[in-house]
Parts: C-alpha cells; structure tokens; sequence
C-alpha cells in the first residue's frame, strides 16, 4: 500500500518514477547513515526518501537524528516522514527531526504534543495526508514531493526548486485548511497542533511551482511563487492582490537546522532565528504596518495564512540575521467571484461572394468572459460551428445563404448581423463533356460511389477500397479530348492518385493507351489540377483511368471531368508520317544517389532511412536546427517534395525550413522557404509544390528548424521533378 499511494499507475501522481528502492528501517539505518558507526553517511544520489515506519533506535535515537537531519542539508535530499498512528506522544524516530517533512493523517488520528527529543516544543505534523494510517498518508504527500521535483528537473528555469528548503515551502505553502474546523495559528505557534500547515493540495503547490522564482526585491512580483533566497535587509517580496478582489493567501518561509560534526557521532547544532512578516506596502515600496507575522522561536518553519486578505500591496518581510540560506513559497486563491461581462461584438461577420468549389470563412470578433459560439445558416444551428469562426472547405451551390453567429455566456446572449454567403455555379469550360454513362471497380456504397465524381460537387467524393483501381466513361458519340482533370477529395492526401494510365476504347474491350504519368502530387485538398494531352486523341467511345494510390490501400478522387478537343481528331486512314511533336518530359520521382544530414542518431535512425520509403523508420538529429541534402546523378529541375512525420513526439518535426539548390555542393540558391507549417498527426506524409518548377541542380539541402527547438526528425522525403 506505500508503494502504492507512492508510485501507483491510478493512485498516485507519480506512476513514472525511474527507481523506486526498498529498504527496511534497520537496514536503512545500518548502511545508508551508518548510525553509531563513527563514519561519514552514505551520499544520497537520488532525489527523495519516504519513510512509513518510525520505530525507535534506543540510544542511537538522537545520532540517528542528528544524521538525517545532516545528510538532507549536505546533499540536498528531500525526506517524508511518518508519525505514529493513534494520538500518543511523538515517538522518538523521524518526527523528531527539524529539515524533514512530517506527515500526519487528516483524520486527526496521529502522534502529537510536540518534539520530545532534539528540541522540544516544536510542532508537528509540517501538513497530513489523505489515508487512513500514516504510513499510507506519508506517501500521499512524498508523491507529491515527487512530482514538483520531477517538473524541477525537467525545466532548466525551475531547477533550483528542487532544493529540499523548497519542496517543504511549497508544499506547506499550498495546504489547505478550509476541510478542518477549528484550524488555529499564532504569530508564535505557525501550525496548528493536530492538522500542521493543513492537508496537502498538489495543484496549489503545482501553481506555485510553475509560476517561478520570484526573486526578493523592489519590484512587484507575482502573487503566487518561490525564491531560495539569503537573509538579510533585502529579503522582502512585493506584490498585489487586485483592486475589487479578495484572496486567500498563504505562505511559509523553511531553512535547515545546520550541524557540524567530525566524528558523525557528536554534532554541533545551530539554527538561525528567522521571522516572517506581511506587512503592507505602496507604490514606493515601503515597510507598513504589519497585517500577520510568524516568530516561533523554536521551529525552522514559519507560516502566514489568512482566510480573506482584501485588495492592496503587501510585502512579504524575511527577518532575522544575515546569511542564513531559506525557501520562501506563496499562495493567493481569489475568494471573489469573477465578474462575468456579457459579451459585445466588435467585429461583424462580413458578406461573402466566392465561385462553387471556393472555400468560405465567416469570422466574428467578440469581448466577454467564457464565451460560447452558434452559427446557424437561416434559423438552423449548424452542427459543430461554435468557434469563433466557420469554415467551409469547398463551397457548393447548396452553401448559398444567410447566415449568423449566437454569442453566449453567464451574463448574456447577442447575435450578430446576418450576411449573405453567394456561390456563383462553377462555368462550364468550353467543350466540357457530359458521359452518359460511367463505372468504377469498387465504391464506398451510394455515400461515396461512383457517381460523386460526376456531380460537380468536391465536398463529396468516390471512394475505392483498393489502391489500384479503374473509372470508366462512356459519351453518347465518339468524342476527341485534349484535357482531363482529377480534383483531389476532402482528407487523407495519402489516397490520392499518384500514377495512372488513360486508355481509349470503342468497343469497350479493345484499349489504347493515350498517356501514363506517375510521381503525381496533389498539394492540398478540393486542388483541381488539369492534364493537357501531347496532342488530342482519336475519338473514342469510351475512356478509363487505370490508377494506382499513394498509399497502397485506399483511392478516393473527388472530382473527374473531360474536355473535348476544338475540333474532333478524326481516325487516322493513311497516315503520311508526320513528325510527331517531341513529347514533353514527364514528372518522375526523383531518386537520389546520395544523402547526408548535419546529424542522426546512429544507423538505426540514419539519415539513409530517409530514401527507404517505409514509414516504420525514421531520421533522428539530436538538434532543433539541422539540414539534410540529396544528390542526384544528373542535375535534375524540382517541381515537389514531400516530408512524411515520424511516429511520435510532434515537436521533433520540422516547423520551417528553406529549400535550396547547388551544382558544385557550395553555392547554394534559395528555392523557397516556409514557416508555420504543422503535421497534423504521425506518419502523415504532406506534399509541397513550388510555384515555379526550378532550374536543374546535382544537389538539394533542406535547412529545417524543429517546433520543439531540441530535436528533429523525420520518417521520409521524396522529391519529384524532371
């Protein structure tokens, strides 16, 4: 059950401790202090110790003490600390000693009455837990201390919060006390005797946590944080509780008892006499008055705590000799109810006007406190448009309207003016041709058949469960066509056509084959692109795309269209060998000889793993700014690229990056650059086509920055072109 509470995956909040290690008291006191043993204690290289078990060590009771309470100060060792369960006096191990955390249970049922060994009169338990037994609560706060440790280690910024002074600080500091009745204080007693500083509440101290060092000083600080700070004159913290507000606030200030000692068995204690005083304050940053203050002569802990402390500016004032290292941690919880004001417009949506296939975005622009949207088109709700903008991807003639946004909170409703969205039908381009009938391999039923293709429309699609697959046309007279295009479907670019054959056909079994492309890229969805044959074709009956995907599994197109030559090529009878044009060259992947990067993280996430076209793999640089380039045999002219995201941490992928190109691998021209750009989920391969096709080079370097600033990686890059 300690275990447990300390590190369960569902009952604790730290289910990721790296090493947890198990030790009984005796053994613990045998060889990691070496109690009574005249020698120096074991260094504690690790970050937290919990103790479930007091026990009593008879004449080594004190030495033993003596020796936790030096090792936590020398090594910086954060350690909890269990009373005794029931309500009689302390006994003599560990509740005795001043640098540990002391824990009791919140239902009162712990040892109490003070220190009786090492010092008396102090009072413990430092805060209780939430179980039943103390040796089950003290692993409630220890996983506490943990987790604020763990967060420590993990920002550079808070680093120094793990200090052991610290942890205790914000721990105390973030106790609450409203659950017991009749919790008391005073300025020389700062815990109250059963309940310490309260029960721990890992969010205030959290809070407190993240909201940083707020170092002493004149200058106003934030008013909940940490400082390790130093005695002395300039000890005092300013800050500011809100005009029209009322807090709860909180705050403890800990230091170490210091012990000298040469042979581990004798020690010299000493402990600074150190105050705590909240006094208010003004814009020049003066000492007033007093409102609280904490001046236990025989604690190492103070604690301030008021219920209600109203609007104005305090200083925090640590008193006492100069020199002694402390932890400060404060607290303020707003009791006022916020203010809830009603929302206002100040940005009306706009009336739209696009063409059939456009995309559309009404946006509103709003003020008020948690604030709620509705956009109805007419008087219907739409489902899903409660942000505060609408999008629609691809316009149709059916998204014509009026259209509106409902604003709502706790203290009003407005509705904004109505505007008109106008679609103006696509125009049929000059020669656009109408089959009469057509036909798939497969198809996603009615939903997503066949016939979406055909119904003008790219906010539907046809959809193949297969990644080679065929669409079929038929005219109602032999027709000559010079263009075709494929208009890409609504998700998933990994669907898209990437290579495919036209074929034409007047019986319907005899096929010629007009063209083949392959290497094909749709840059982003409802994207029409058109295909101009080399020459129009015969006049066929019947057209057929054979197609193969991108992904291997799925094909889905939303859009198909054909469009006739001006004039109908007619059937060639004797043909005089003409000189045929030269057919221009086609889009290819291009397949590097050669790729280095600026770093990788060995052969198993190798920059080679790049070209391997398997997702499962990955490039790894250990830096949020790198590079990586190709080298092809031949120069070649890019026209896209893709870069496929690897299978986990999203911040690793590249956010910006600039394209450049080189023949002799030292000049380098800038092709484009991109910035803002997002993988929206792992293994997603994105497209990007340039604007222009670029002049041809033997080589091609990517300078990538990762969104993470640390690492950066990648599952795949391929490159297309000429």
């Amino acid at each position: 059950m300690v275990a447990t509470n300390l590190a369960g995956s569902t009952s604790s909040i730290l289910p990721a401790l790296a090493e947890l290690q198990v030790a009984s008291i005796s053994r613990y006191n045998a060889r990691t202090l070496f109690m009574g043993l005249f020698m120096s204690l074991q260094k504690a290289d690790w970050d937290l110790e919990n103790h479930s078990l007091g026990g009593d060590a008879t004449t080594y009771n004190l030495n033993a003490m003596q020796l936790m309470d030096y090792r936590i100060a020398r090594d910086g060792v954060s350690v909890v600390v269990a009373l005794g369960n029931g309500t009689a006096p302390l006994c003599p191990l560990w509740g005795n000693c001043y640098n540990t955390i002391t824990v009791g249970t919140a239902n009162g049922q712990h040892s109490r009455g003070g220190s009786n060994l090492n010092g008396s009169g102090r009072l413990k338990p430092d805060l209780v837990g939430t179980a039943t037994y103390t040796s089950y609560a003290t692993p409630v706060v220890t996983s506490a201390a943990g987790l604020l440790i763990a967060e420590a280690k993990r920002t550079a910024s808070l680093a120094v919060a793990k200090d052991p002074r610290i942890i205790k600080a914000l721990l105390m500091a973030g106790a609450t006390k409203e659950e017991f009745t009749g919790w008391a204080q005073t300025s020389a007693q700062p815990l109250d005797p059963v309940y310490g500083a309260g029960q721990v509440h890992i969010g205030n101290s959290y809070r407190m946590l993240l909201a940083g060092r707020q170092p002493a000083g004149a200058a106003w600080r934030s008013t909940k944080g940490w400082d390790l700070g130093t005695s002395g004159p300039a000890a005092v913290y300013y800050f500011e509780v809100p005009a029209g507000q009322t807090v709860r606030f909180s705050t403890v200030l800990t230091w170490h008892r210091t012990l000298t000692t040469t042979d581990h068995w004798t020690f010299t204690g000493e402990m600074a006499a150190l105050d705590l005083r909240l006094r208010n304050s003004n814009t020049a940053f003066a000492l007033g008055t007093v409102v609280a203050e904490s001046t236990s002569a025989l604690d190492n802990i103070e604690h301030l705590y008021r219920a209600t402390l109203p609007a104005g500016r305090y200083a925090l004032e640590v008193a006492g000799p100069a020199g002694t290292s402390y932890g400060l941690a404060w607290n303020a919880v707003s009791t006022t109810a916020p203010v809830v004001a009603a929302p206002t417009i100040t940005a009306q949506p706009a009336a739209l006007a696009v063409t059939e296939g456009q995309p559309a975005k009404f946006s509103v622009a709003a003020t008020g406190s948690s604030l709620t949207y509705q956009w109805c088109k007419g008087s219907t709700a739409i489902s899903g448009a409660t942000a505060a903008s609408y999008s629609i991807a691809a316009t149709t003639t059916a998204s014509a309207g009026s259209y509106s946004v409902t604003i709502r909170n706790s203290a009003g409703t407005v509705t904004s003016n109505t505007v008109a969205l106008t679609v103006t039908a696509q125009p049929v381009a000059p020669g656009a041709l109408t089959p009469v009938a057509y036909s798939a391999r497969g198809q996603n039923g009615t939903t997503e058949g066949i016939a979406k293709l055909f119904d003008g429309a790219t906010s539907t699609k046809w959809l193949d469960f297969s990644s080679t697959t065929w669409v079929q046309v038929s005219f109602a007279s032999a027709q000559s066509i010079s263009t075709y295009s494929l208009t890409s479907a609504n998700d998933n670019p990994v669907r898209d056509p990437a290579a495919w054959t036209l074929s034409g056909s007047n019986d319907g079994t005899t096929w010629t084959a007009i063209e083949s492309r392959s290497g094909e890229a749709f840059a982003s969805r409802y994207l029409r692109r058109d295909f101009a044959l080399a020459q129009p074709s015969t006049a066929y009956l019947h057209y057929r795309l054979d197609l193969t995907a991108k992904s291997g599994a799925i094909t889905q197109l939303a859009e198909l269209k054909f469009t006739a030559a001006v004039a109908a090529a007619p059937v060639p009878t004797a043909p005089t060998a003409p000189v045929a044009p030269a057919a221009p060259a086609s889009t290819v992947e291009l397949l590097p000889c050669g790729i280095t990067a600026r770093g990788e993280n060995g052969t198993k996430e190798g920059v080679a793993n790049l070209l391997d076209h398997a997702t499962a793999t990955k490039w790894l640089d250990f830096s949020g700014t790198t590079w990586v380039k190709v080298s092809f045999a031949t120069p070649r002219a890019l026209e896209a690229y893709s870069l496929t995201s690897a299978n986990d941490n999203p911040v690793r992928d590249p956010a910006a990056w600039t394209l450049s190109g080189s023949n002799d691998g030292v000049t380098w021209t800038a092709i484009e650059s991109r910035s803002g750009e997002v993988f929206a989920s792992r293994y997603l391969e994105r497209d990007f086509v340039l604007t222009a096709t670029s002049a041809a080079y033997l080589h091609y370097r990517l300078d990538m920055t990762a969104k993470s600033g640390a690492i950066t990686q990648l599952s795949g890059v391929e490159f297309w072109g000429k």
